[in-house]
């Protein structure tokens, strides 16, 4: 069983990502989310990646792996290390580099939000667990 990240959202969407990795991102996230949406979610990495990264939403995090596939997936995960270059580096390129990045991360964190609808007023959006997902997941 793999280490706990302390956040019980992001234990049972990776549990559920190494348990049933046939299974769509989306379908994955959206069974996590259940108890979260519309409410106002803890990401803070508190866990023992904390060093690696501050919060599970950024890369290089396994749930931030987790949502590029579910809302980006033509999107180069090579090109999200480069986040972490933003305000690290005084090289231009790499600085110009960093900010597309981080542009297309936030639109990925985005779509995150709205679908869950999280860190708003706005009512929970519902969306059905897809035909594809296997049975179990359907039904958790």
């Amino acid at each position: 069983m793999p280490a706990s990240t302390r956040n019980p959202v992001v234990d049972l969407a990776l549990d559920l990502l190494c348990e049933l990795p046939h299974v769509a991102a989306l379908d994955v996230l959206d069974h996590a989310m259940r108890a979260a949406r519309g409410r106002q979610p803890d990401f803070r990495n508190t866990g023992p990646t904390a060093a690696l990264y501050a919060d599970h939403r950024d890369p290089p995090s396994p749930f931030a792996e987790l949502l590029r596939r579910a809302f980006a997936p033509g999107l180069d995960p090579r090109d999200m290390a480069l986040v972490g270059l933003l305000g690290k580096t005084r090289d231009p390129q790499q600085q110009s580099a960093a900010r597309a990045a981080a542009g297309r991360w936030q639109e990925v964190i985005d779509q995150f939000s709205e679908r869950y609808s999280l860190w708003n007023a706005a009512p929970p959006v519902l969306h059905q667990v897809s035909d594809s997902a296997p049975r179990r997941v359907a039904q958790l």
